[in-house]
């Protein structure tokens, strides 16, 4: 399995891990909840991977985990500039075409 890892992904360093396996069958991204980061899932995602036979991707927002800081703070646009930025910088860093989603309360 991987370890979480320091990525520049739209310009900011977050953390990320990338949990590969053999002949996968697409790609599930995990968006965390309020006060999540990569380190709050555990083994969930290994766990994820394994059974559904899928990478699983996961990072922790800015401000979250080992990531950077916040830019500012949160504003109106907060979420649809992680939807309409970061996510499609995060996804084509990592080269996922067809991503699952799975989020967690605010993650969802």
């Amino acid at each position: 399995m991987s370890e979480p890892a320091l990525h520049c992904i739209a310009g900011r360093e977050l953390e990320t891990q990338h949990i590969t396996v053999p002949d996968a069958q697409g790609t599930i991204v995990l968006l965390h909840e309020a006060l999540g980061s990569v380190s709050h899932w555990r083994d969930f995602p290994a766990q994820l991977a394994e059974r559904c036979s899928m990478d699983v991707l996961l990072y922790s927002r800015l401000g979250h985990g080992q990531s950077e800081g916040p830019p500012r703070p949160r504003s109106r646009n907060y979420y649809r500039h992680q939807a309409l930025e970061v996510l499609p910088a995060l996804l084509a860093h990592f080269s996922v075409q067809r991503p699952v989603l799975l989020g967690h309360s605010e993650g969802a």
